[in-house]
């Protein structure tokens, strides 16, 4: 007697980084002190003595300057009073603060592994996955899915055209199918689809979500991820690694 077995695998991996991740010849506004675009001048934070390689991501103050003043009380011309007789200079106290613009994520189940046994009995939950995360930050944030390749996705229902790519099927032989995922987020508002940063056209290797109308502050994130495998999907291996980043609202 013959069994015929279909499985179908699906494997996707979502990365947090920040937009834009590079680091290399960024200036923050500490690395501006002491610089022709240093926004206050009178205190310079960035001494030559202070070397520490996180200056810009750490929390610390840093205080010098030695100033003296003397003088005598006495009669000035026209009959007015006043210091006579002074040596060095007004003690002025010069307060300079530079607040960096910080953001943090944290992602929680972010690596999911569907597996359907029997396509013609899953249901909804058996192809619907959360994934929980954080941000904290004080400005306000988009927060995206970059994709590798561009996608088709339609905005008003976060339906990703050919999200999941066929790879493998048991036999070793290449897949070349694919089918549709929904992505959707919450940040206290209910699941929403994605809207825009900039220019959009259809096919975009590029997502956003603002949170909570570019608000700063602490949000418990939530993300949708639901398969949309046709009736009678070819079995085999599929995969779809999505980058999660974030960019502000400026």
């Amino acid at each position: 007697m013959k069994k015929l077995f279909m499985a179908m695998v699906i494997i996707g991996t979502f990365v947090l980084i920040c937009l834009p991740a590079m680091a290399e010849g960024g200036v923050s506004l500490y690395d501006q002190e002491n610089t022709s675009n240093d926004y206050y001048t009178p205190v310079n934070g960035k001494l030559s003595e202070y070397t520490n390689p996180s200056a810009s991501t750490t929390n610390w103050k840093w205080q010098y300057g030695n100033e003296a003043w003397s003088g005598i009380y006495g009669s000035l011309p026209a009959g007015s009073f006043g210091w006579i007789y002074t040596t060095g200079t007004d003690g002025a106290i010069d307060v300079e603060a530079d607040i960096e613009m910080f953001c943090s994520t944290t992602m929680q189940n972010h690596k999911i592994y569907f597996h359907i046994g029997n396509p013609y009995t899953a249901n909804q939950g058996n192809k619907t996955a959360v994934v929980t995360s954080t941000l904290v930050s004080n400005n306000g944030q988009y927060v995206g899915i970059q994709f590798a390749n561009p996608k088709v996705v339609n905005m008003t229902t976060g339906v990703i055209t050919d999200a999941m790519v066929g790879t493998k099927d048991v036999m070793g032989n290449n897949v070349n199918s694919a089918f549709d995922a929904k992505i959707l987020l919450d940040w206290g508002e209910g699941y929403q689809p994605p809207g825009t940063l900039g220019d959009y056209n259809e096919a975009t290797n590029e997502l956003f979500w603002l949170i909570n109308g570019g608000l700063p502050g602490s949000y418990n994130l939530s993300w949708q991820i639901e398969l949309l495998p046709d009736a009678d999907q070819k079995d085999g291996n599929y995969g779809l690694d999505p980058v999660v980043v974030v960019s502000p609202a400026l």
